[in-house]
């Protein structure tokens, strides 16, 4: 399975890539059928393929995301340290907040409504894991609307860190986490489809403190001041960028 996430994540296989035969896959890493349909399921539970059964053109494994769980790379890798963890957090917020700006001058109706059926689908949920690989999706979605491929590949990169930066992290109450998920992106969402720069700014600002309040509690230690105080002021005009609420 190791081979695969790999290949996913290193960009091998990209979105939308169809996976070879089984037997394809058997003859090149060496392994049982048995295991390589073993593996595609462990990657479709954790939302990286999708399986379509049939014989249309649309049928079997095809790559749904390139963000991968680190266990599924390497289970045996050293994860990233306190301060390591701390970049990742600083790197967000220079980066998101603009980034939603942007999506909510940018966006269509299309790309307002792949928004929502994430948002849809994390409402679905029953569980953390699933709300955090579908967290991953929500923020990509966002990046997508801004309808600039460089933007939406390093935001690509920052879920990946994310990713690994999330088992530093020790979960403390997964009920709590799934419902102040919920609600902030549903606020994000609603930020964004108003196109109101100072609403985007403070909901990208409380969303991006949940995380960091996680880190400090695990660390025991704090942000530095910097990071922590960044605000963005966002004097784009953006009136003309209103989408239905998402309530």
């Amino acid at each position: 399975m190791h081979h695969f996430a790999r290949a996913i994540s290193q960009g091998e296989m990209r979105p939308g890539d169809r996976f070879p035969s089984e037997r394809a896959l058997s003859e090149r890493f060496g392994l049982s059928r048995q295991s390589v349909r073993k593996a595609i399921r462990t990657l479709a539970d954790a939302d990286v393929v999708t399986i379509t059964s049939g014989q249309g053109a649309g049928s079997g494994t095809h790559v749904r995301s390139s963000i991968v769980p680190v266990d599924l790379i390497a289970p045996n890798r050293e994860l990233p340290n306190f301060s390591d963890v701390a970049r990742v957090l600083e790197a967000r917020r220079l980066f998101e907040p603009p980034v939603a700006l942007f999506a909510s001058i940018r966006m269509d109706e299309r790309d307002y409504d792949a928004i929502h059926d994430v948002l849809a689908m994390q409402r679905s949920a029953n569980n953390l894991e699933s709300i955090r690989s579908l967290d991953v999706r929500f923020h990509l979605a966002i990046a997508n609307a801004t309808h600039n491929s460089v933007i939406y590949q390093q935001m690509e990169s920052l879920m990946q860190e994310l990713e690994i930066a999330r088992h530093v992290i020790p979960v403390q109450s997964p009920e709590k986490e799934i419902q102040e998920t919920l609600e902030i992106h549903t606020e994000t969402l609603a930020a964004i489809s108003s196109g109101d720069p100072n609403r985007i700014a403070e909901t990208m600002s409380i969303h991006l403190s949940m995380m960091e309040d996680a880190w400090e509690r695990a660390s025991g230690r704090k942000l530095s001041g910097y990071s922590r105080q960044l605000r963005f002021t966002l004097g784009a005009d953006t009136s003309t960028s209103a989408w239905p609420s998402s309530s």
